[in-house]
């Protein structure tokens, strides 16, 4: 995973940029579920693999409007990150997401801070999993966790938060086409044990 590591904050300010460009083109799409107060914020999603977006002839195909984004996926892909779905994510200042949970565990999901603001105090917008709070980091380090568990979603600072999540088939799959399938819900998953309280 190193080689991973590596790559990501390589991109980093290239994604930064990108999602820069994205805000202005109005690019990014209103979080459509019901998992976030609209009294207290706003949630907006840019997903580089959605069928929704004009995606390019690569292999995976990537949306042709985030290319910087989807080199990085190809990168993963080939380093044998098994990630299957990239997209970026933007909660606005203010903004709580309730509690809520993915759809299964057969995947797990990396944060990269692209915009996490300090103010008006260190660790303002934090995720917490389980039983575990962390705050995101604007240094190309990553929080991992298996959305699975109940999670939720803090913003209390003043300006939005901005992370590129990457989703991963969990390492149980492997990468094959049936694991892809999976988690981009094609096919029924196959419930993996889950160990301890959803740790960060």
């Amino acid at each position: 995973m190193k080689g991973a590591c590596k790559a990501v904050k390589e991109a980093l300010a290239s994604l930064q940029q990108e999602y820069a460009t994205l805000k202005a083109a109005d690019k990014l799409h209103q979080e459509g579920e019901c998992i976030h107060s609209s009294r207290l914020g706003h949630w907006h999603r840019f997903e580089v693999n959605a069928i929704s977006e004009t995606l390019d002839s690569g292999t995976p195909p990537c949306a042709v409007d985030s290319p910087a984004a989807c080199a990085l996926f190809r990168r993963l892909r080939q380093e044998g990150v098994p990630v299957v779905r990239a997209g970026y994510s933007a909660v606005a200042a203010g903004t709580w997401l309730k509690p809520h949970f993915g759809r299964t565990n057969a995947q797990l999901k990396w944060h990269v801070g692209l915009s996490i603001s300090s103010s008006p105090f260190p660790g303002c917008a934090t995720l917490r999993v389980g039983n575990e709070t962390r705050a995101w980091q604007q240094n190309g380090d990553m929080l991992h966790f298996d959305d699975s568990y109940e999670h939720e979603v803090w913003n209390q600072c003043s300006e939005e938060r901005v992370v590129f999540q990457l989703v991963l088939a969990h390492p149980d799959l492997g990468l094959g086409q049936q694991a892809i399938d999976c988690v981009i819900g094609k096919v029924p998953c196959t419930v993996i044990q889950r160990r301890g309280h959803g740790e960060l």
